[in-house]
């Protein structure tokens, strides 16, 4: 058996076929697949090519060929269809092929959610003590420090 990586609940990842951009991920072992943000999907059945604009960013247009399309449940309970789209990611300094859903995730704190799928399959551990300092919720909720934003009882 494979020796586990050990990442934290927040990491840095890079995309290497996208100019090597990075971003902060969420690493989410509540979520089954992985999701990345992007904007203007459009669809070439003829050709069968799904166009989109990673991170929202016309910069980083990208054309695939190799997708899957699966239906989706949102939180209101509404169906939807999801792209799912093979990636490069490099994670912890080495490079994996991962599969993401595209999403509109611009509301969202973290660009790029890491699901369990890829986790176990890569054997990942998560210590959430690494990289907390990528958290900051306790920032949002207007706290002077970590520590600071829990009540003590």
């Amino acid at each position: 058996m494979k020796k586990p990586n050990v990442i934290g609940c927040f990491e840095r990842v890079s995309f290497p076929d996208f100019q090597g951009v990075s971003r902060i991920a969420k690493i989410d072992t509540g979520a089954f697949t992985g999701a990345i943000h992007v904007s203007d999907i459009t669809v070439d059945k003829s050709k069968h090519i799904l166009k989109f604009n990673l991170f929202g960013k016309k910069k980083y247009h990208y054309e695939a060929t190799v997708y899957k399309v699966t239906p989706a449940r949102v939180a209101n309970g509404e169906s939807s269809r999801r792209y799912i789209v093979p990636f490069r990611i490099e994670i912890a300094g080495e490079i994996y092929e991962i599969l993401l859903a595209l999403s509109d995730r611009s509301e969202m704190k973290r660009r790029v959610l890491i699901g369990r799928r890829f986790l176990k399959n890569n054997h990942f551990i998560i210590d959430t003590n690494l990289h907390s300092e990528f958290d900051g919720e306790w920032k949002m909720k207007g706290a002077k420090d970590e520590d600071s934003y829990f009540v003590k009882w």
